[in-house]
């Protein structure tokens, strides 16, 4: 068995014998302190996707097929399927996203650091470089997945730079392709590299013009594809020009994740904070050399190649704007997709740049004293420690799921919805994960409790519950969260009949407060208005103006699905009431007159269709209900 003292001898395979201590170093205290890692967003969808396939059908749980966000869905399903538990699934997204960027970023550097002694420590450095930007928020999973994808891509891209017979010119389109299935916003940096890609490796030209075409064609596909289609035309309100606050987003290199970390853990650790920063200069160091690189590095592809992405990166990350109603952490999202690549430039491009015109410089760290290898593997082992006080907290999850899960057990309570609420309470904020793993725990799901989370508020999700959107006649409760001795706890609390809870108090509505609510009940009730679900758009309706009474259109199409219902007297209140709060919503005072015109009072819904009419000439709706009213 070899020695250490002789492991630190051999410098011609240093890269090759720190690299898999590295890898040691990022997979064993995952192992180790697994399977609930502290990473929010990847344990959440994992408790999502990990419903029993068998039961993932009506009539409480279905799944749709969509372009949208489906490769994390089939991968947590086959998984499941192979009996992988919810568990053992957050440790293998993990790992397979933070080795696939440890590679990359070994692979980059034994092609771009000739110098065995400063690619070692790179390498080293490089152990946890995937701690970057939202990856510690868990990606989120579709979205770092993608990230995944599009690095491997890029790392294929690099190679066939320089020696592109080595290169099958189908795995990139394939690996972009996957990576624009996982999350819908690859389409942005899948066309940069192919772009580049078309510009840089001109024996690739044609196969880059195809990867751009199809990933243009899917990217289309895709947005059309997904319910939330719409947001695709809020994409130009992301960007704006860097002198806005360009300045600021260069030194929020230096202080953004660890505030994102506080955010997440209440504490950033002494050691995490200042490997921020070390990622933080190398960022910087990055973005102000790899122009320069761009322009004189001729004489290396693949160096060049990676400048150019790198400029990408900083005028894309330079120009992202903060705008949490459409994206939430925009700007560190760019940095999350690209940071295997940000990092090998931030070391490479400076190291080329002094080997072309100061190489003497680098005589004495290419090849150090024998006991210079020692740093390299010193810093591999502070890798270590800098992720043990985060991964540590993995039992956290594992305090709150047992206790949350004893308390729905001991209920005795069966065959309900539960509406989960007051998630805001729960503190440190990554623990916002648990009641997302209640939902396709399975003991809750043999008690035919079905979990309404915050996440299914949004369309864009495949895992769909019917009783979301229809009054089934089981018992609702709301699943109030709460923190006691320093665990999530819940408590189950009845409510009315035919009466929709909602989950107040939560991460994604109370941005918008009740308000925010009340217009996602709204929306549901004009759906189900449109398909003529008379009974259950009332629900919504009603819900929609409890939690905001101001809201008059709510209150006008109230009143429309109850005179539906034939329940006029009713529906003449909530008209009355958005005529209240608008008295220029003409629909409302069209709908009174017809009230009024049913009840035998033309004067007075004659007197509601003129003064609609005053207020909209061209309501062709008040102006056939007036003739109604007009003596023959």
């Amino acid at each position: 068995m070899m020695s250490f003292a002789a492991f630190l001898r051999i410098p011609s395979s240093a890269l090759s014998r720190v690299g898999g201590l590295g890898l040691l170093a990022l997979v064993a205290p995952a192992l180790w302190f697994g399977p609930w890692l502290p990473f929010l967003d990847l344990v959440a969808f994992v408790g999502m996707d990990s419903y029993p396939p068998l039961q993932s059908y009506g009539p409480l749980h279905y799944a749709t097929f969509q372009f949208t966000y489906v490769v994390h869905y089939a991968l947590s399903r086959a998984l499941l399927a192979f009996g992988v538990g919810a568990g053992p699934q957050v440790v293998v997204f993990y790992l397979l996203q933070a080795v696939t960027f440890y590679v990359v970023i070994w692979t980059g550097l034994r092609r771009l650091i000739p110098e065995a002694w400063l690619g070692s420590v790179a390498l080293a450095l490089g152990v946890l470089a995937c701690w970057d930007g939202l990856f510690l928020w868990g990606g989120p999973l579709p979205f770092s997945l993608g990230a995944t994808a599009v690095a491997a891509a890029t790392a294929l891209v690099l190679r066939e730079a320089e020696e592109p017979e080595r290169v099958n010119p189908l795995w990139p389109l394939l690996l972009t392709t996957v990576a624009v299935m996982c999350h819908p916003f690859a389409v942005l940096f899948a066309l940069v590299l192919g772009g580049l890609r078309w510009i840089l490796v001109p024996d690739r030209r044609w196969s880059a013009a195809v990867q751009m075409v199809v990933l243009g064609s899917l990217g289309w596909v895709v947005m059309r594809d997904s319910p939330e289609s719409g947001a695709a035309a809020g994409l130009p309100a992301l960007f704006a020009w860097p002198w806005e606050h360009g300045l600021q987003r260069l030194l929020s290199l230096f202080h953004a994740d660890a505030s994102l970390v506080r955010q997440l853990f209440q504490e950033c650790p002494a050691g995490l904070q200042a490997y921020r920063v070390v990622l933080g200069a190398l960022h910087l160091a990055g973005f102000l050399t790899a122009p320069v690189v761009l322009v004189v590095a001729r004489d290396a592809r693949a160096l060049r190649f990676l400048a150019a992405l790198t400029t990408t990166v900083a005028l894309l990350y330079l120009c992202a704007r903060q705008n949490d109603a459409l994206i939430p952490g925009w700007p560190w999202r760019v940095l999350t997709f690209h940071s295997p690549f940000t990092f090998l430039a931030g070391v490479a491009c400076p190291i080329y740049l002094v080997r072309r015109w100061r190489p003497s410089w680098l005589a004495g760290w290419a090849a150090p004293a024998r006991g210079g290898w020692i740093v390299p593997v010193g810093i591999v082992a502070l890798m270590v420690v800098v992720q043990v006080p985060i991964l540590r907290r993995s039992e956290g999850i594992g305090r709150g799921l047992e206790r949350t899960r004893t308390a729905l057990l001991q209920s005795g309570v069966r065959n309900a919805f539960l509406v989960v609420t007051n998630i805001d309470a729960i503190q440190p904020f990554y623990l916002r994960c648990v009641p997302f793993l209640l939902f396709s725990d399975p003991l809750v799901v043999e008690r035919n409790l079905l979990f309404y989370t915050e996440w299914h508020l949004q369309d864009r999700h495949p895992s769909r519950l019917t009783e979301g959107w229809f009054d089934l006649g089981r018992p609702t409760y709301q699943a109030r969260f709460s923190m006691r001795d320093g665990a999530v706890h819940v408590d189950l609390v009845q409510q009315p009949p035919q009466q929709i809870a909602l989950p107040v108090g939560n991460n994604q509505t109370e941005r918008g407060g009740r308000p925010q609510l009340a217009v996602l009940e709204f929306i549901k009730g004009n759906r189900l208005l449109q398909a003529g679900c008379l009974r259950d758009a009332v629900l919504h309706y009603q819900a929609a103006v409890r939690h905001d009474p101001s809201l008059a259109e709510a209150h006008n199409n109230l009143g429309v699905a109850l005179l539906n219902s034939q329940r006029a007297a009713e529906a003449s209140d909530h008209f009355q009431r958005a005529m209240e709060l608008r008295p220029d919503l003409v629909d409302a005072r069209v709908n009174l007159g017809a009230v009024r015109l049913q009840a035998g009072d033309v004067a007075g819904a004659r007197a509601q269709f003129l003064e609609a009419l005053r207020l909209d000439p061209n309501h062709s709706g008040a102006r056939d209900a007036l003739q109604r009213t007009t003596p023959r």
